[in-house]
C-alpha cells in the first residue's frame, strides 16, 4: 500500500484564557490492508475474515480541541475552573473498488463522530474534574457487516461513557486521589476479537473505583 497525507492547522489564544486549535486533514490510501467477510467452500458456506488489499480509500475529516478559563467569565476570586472540548469529525471510505460490495463503504474501525468534554475545579488543595466520552457507530470490517454469528465481524454501536476524579493535597508530603470510571455502569464494547481473549465481542470494564494515597519524601 502506499499514499500520501495532507493537514492544515489553524491556532488561536486569546490571553491566557482561551486556546483554540483545528486540524483540517486528508488521508490518501491505494491498495489499502484491511478485513473483507468472505464465505467459505460449500455446501456449509461459513463465514471467514480474509485481509488482503482491499481497495483504494481516503479519510478526510476536522479535529479540534477547546479550552477555556471560566473564571475569566465569572470573574471568581477562590476558585479556578476551566472547561475544554476535543471534537473529531471524519469520513473514511473505500472508492474505485472492483468489488461493488466495499465501494463506498465505511473505512473499518474508524468512527465518524468522537467527542470529549471536560471541567476541572480547583480550590486551594482541593481538585475536582469530569470528562464525558461519546464514540459513534462503526465497523470492525470493510464489508460493512452489521451482524455475524461468530460475533468477530459486525458494527460496533456507539457507546459514551462518563467519568470522575477527585483529590485533595493534604500537605508538601500527603495527597489522597480518588476516581470513577464508567459512572453510568454503560454496556459497551470497541472491539471484536478473533483469537484471545475472544472469540468475538470483548466487553468494555465496568463502573470501577479507584483510591489512591500518595506520600512525597
Amino acid at each position: 500500500e502506499k499514499g500520501y497525507t495532507a493537514d492544515l492547522t489553524f491556532k488561536a489564544e486569546k490571553g491566557a484564557h482561551l486556546k483554540f486549535e483545528a486540524t483540517l486533514f486528508y488521508i490518501h490510501y491505494n491498495n489499502r490492508i484491511g478485513q473483507i467477510l468472505q464465505a467459505n467452500v460449500p455446501p456449509l458456506y461459513l463465514d471467514y475474515r480474509l485481509r488482503t488489499n482491499v481497495s483504494a480509500s481516503r479519510n478526510m475529516g476536522i479535529e479540534s480541541f477547546v479550552a477555556y478559563d471560566l473564571n475569566h467569565l465569572l470573574n471568581w476570586k477562590s476558585f479556578n475552573w476551566t472547561t475544554y472540548a476535543n471534537m473529531s469529525f471524519i469520513n473514511a471510505r473505500y472508492f474505485n473498488s472492483k468489488d461493488a460490495a466495499i465501494d463506498g463503504n465505511q473505512v473499518e474501525m474508524v468512527p465518524p463522530v468522537v467527542l470529549r468534554f471536560g471541567s476541572k475545579i480547583q480550590k486551594n488543595n482541593w481538585k475536582v474534574g469530569a470528562q464525558y466520552n461519546y464514540t459513534a457507530k462503526h465497523y470492525s470490517d470493510a464489508t460493512n457487516a452489521e451482524f455475524t454469528s461468530s460475533a468477530i465481524e459486525g458494527v460496533i454501536p456507539a457507546y459514551q461513557v462518563l467519568d470522575i476524579s477527585a483529590s485533595y493535597k493534604f500537605n508538601k508530603f500527603l495527597s489522597l486521589a480518588g476516581s470513577c470510571t464508567n459512572v453510568l455502569n454503560e454496556t459497551y464494547f470497541t472491539r471484536r476479537a478473533q483469537s484471545y481473549p475472544g472469540p468475538g465481542i470483548i466487553p468494555a470494564q465496568p463502573r470501577l473505583f479507584f483510591l489512591t494515597l500518595g506520600v512525597t519524601l
